[in-house]
Parts: C-alpha cells; sequence; structure tokens
C-alpha cells in the first residue's frame, strides 16, 4: 500500500509525505516474517510447517539486517 501511494505521488511529481514511514513497515514486516518463520520451524505437524514456509518463501520483504541497526 504504502509503495503504492509512493509510486502515484512520484508519478504526479509530488513529495511522499513521512518517507521514514516505509523503513519503519518494513521493519515491522521483517519482524513478523521472523515470527512465523520461527513458528514454522517449531510446528510439530509436518504437513503444516511446509505449507507455512512456502508463504513465506512468498513474501517478498527484503529483510537486510542493516534495518534492524537503525535506531528507532
Amino acid at each position: 500500500m504504502l509503495m503504492t501511494q509512493r509510486h502515484i505521488l512520484h508519478a504526479h511529481n509530488l513529495c511522499f509525505p513521512n518517507p521514514e514511514r516505509i523503513s519503519k513497515v518494513r521493519k515491522s514486516m521483517c519482524l513478523i516474517k521472523q515470527v512465523l518463520t520461527d513458528r514454522a520451524i517449531e510446528d510439530p505437524n509436518s504437513r503444516r510447517s511446509t505449507a507455512m514456509k512456502r508463504m513465506i518463501m512468498l513474501c517478498d520483504i527484503d529483510c537486510n539486517i542493516s534495518l534492524f541497526n537503525q535506531t528507532s
């Protein structure tokens, strides 16, 4: 949603309000992805664990270590 808003504003030569939101949202999504990964690994049901891992891999979130080195 934020990326869509950013592209629309860019197409109209407008500035994106609060650009720091993107990095905050990306960091939050990476943390959620980490929790889901941990749950998938710990799940005793192998079929459900495999399905969860597939869903996690479909997420197109680039979770770089540099995101976690930023101060909040």
